[in-house]
Parts: C-alpha cells; sequence; structure tokens
C-alpha cells in the first residue's frame, strides 16, 4: 500500500515531502520503513498510517502548515512503530494525542473480554476514548470468527458441515454504537490479512469520528 500510488494528490505530496524525505535521512529509518512494508500482511497499521496522512493531507495541502505539522507526522509514524512488536496480551498505548491526529485503535480480540464482558466493554472503551481523551477518530479491528454450520437433509440428517467466516462480535459492536450519541461511523472496510499464526483471515475496521 505504500508504494502504490492509489492515492490523491495530498496523499503524493506527502510520500514526496515526508515519506521519501524521512527515507532518506538515516539507515535507521529505511530499517524502520521497510518494516512497516511488512505490515501489508497484516494490513491495519498501514491504514490506519494512511487514512491519518491524507486527511491531514487534505486539509493543510497548499497550506502555511504543511511544515510544522512534519515533527507531528513522523511522531505519528513512530507510535505506530511499536504496534510491530506487539504480542498478544501486551499492555500498548492505543491512542495518540497530538496537535492535528488524535487517534486510537481498538482491537476487538480477546476471548476473555468478550466471553466476561460482551461487546460493551468495547463500546465503553470507545466512549471512554472520545469523551475522556478527546480522540477524534477511533479505529476498530477484528478478525472473523469461524463456525461450523451442519447442513441437514429433508429427513433431519446430517449430511455435511459448511465453515464459514462472519464478523459477529463487529457486527453486534457496530449495531450497539447506533445508540452512542457521541460519534459516528465514516468508514468500514473489509480485507484480507495474515493473523498472528500467519493463517490467512478476514479482516474488518470501522473508523469513528467524534461528534462534538
Amino acid at each position: 500500500m505504500l508504494n502504490q500510488g492509489i492515492y490523491d494528490s495530498a496523499y503524493n505530496y506527502f510520500i514526496r515531502n515526508i515519506f521519501t524525505a524521512f527515507f532518506n535521512e538515516s539507515d535507521e529509518n529505511k530499517d524502520l520503513i521497510n518494516t512497516y512494508s511488512k505490515l501489508d500482511e497484516i494490513g491495519f497499521l498501514t491504514r490506519v498510517l494512511l487514512e491519518e496522512y491524507r486527511r491531514i493531507g487534505s486539509k493543510l495541502y497548499g497550506t502555511m502548515d504543511e511544515s510544522s505539522f512534519l515533527i507531528e507526522s513522523r511522531a505519528f509514524f513512530e507510535y505506530l512503530k511499536y504496534f510491530t512488536k506487539r504480542n498478544p496480551g501486551d499492555m500498548t498505548r492505543l491512542y495518540f494525542d497530538g496537535d492535528k491526529i488524535k487517534i486510537s485503535i481498538i482491537l476487538i480480540a480477546k476471548r476473555a473480554t468478550l466471553e466476561s464482558k460482551g461487546v460493551n466493554a468495547y463500546v465503553n472503551r470507545l466512549k471512554k476514548h472520545v469523551l475522556e481523551y478527546g480522540m477524534q477518530r477511533v479505529f476498530i479491528f477484528s478478525y472473523s470468527q469461524q463456525f461450523d454450520e451442519t447442513i441437514e437433509d429433508d429427513s433431519g440428517y446430517v449430511k455435511g458441515i459448511k465453515r464459514r467466516h462472519e464478523f459477529v462480535n463487529l457486527n453486534q459492536f457496530e449495531g450497539e454504537c447506533k445508540n452512542v450519541d457521541c460519534v459516528r461511523l465514516v468508514k468500514k472496510q473489509t480485507y484480507l490479512s495474515n493473523d498472528t499464526t500467519g493463517k490467512r483471515r478476514k479482516s474488518k475496521y470501522l473508523i469513528y469520528e467524534s461528534v462534538r
């Protein structure tokens, strides 16, 4: 995604003036960007990065604030770097509180949380990030869940099992958020990625914006 020229002029501006300059600045930066290139296998971090660069770029393109955003854009880049080393269960700070970028990330993945508290635990976290932390956008991610559906014949005997993948938890979360008046859903997208075991799975993310 980082190397595909499929975004608009604001994206191209950031690639030319920030991304390329950052890459050529040092070997350390080259190693960092090469690490990010591997993230396309998982997908969600590059989507967060490009979504925010594109959004802010559209606002700052051609204004006096272009240069002032350079430091923050690099800080955001560094913030996302920590996710490349994150292991399941690690307590990573899941929000970035900058001047132009104020986003948080919620991963709907912990089975223990879902079994004990349900999706409302994640809905409450969304509201907390917006109302208490002042986040402007929240990215919600989830892998699909696998289900075995039995197929019966006319007599009621099982003649086969159909394996299907659905976003049960994420769909339930989205339904609950329709009653949350501090945010609005602005985007959702499904894509294929590798999970932590390396298996190819359907993944999906939602983007919510705060409503003031």
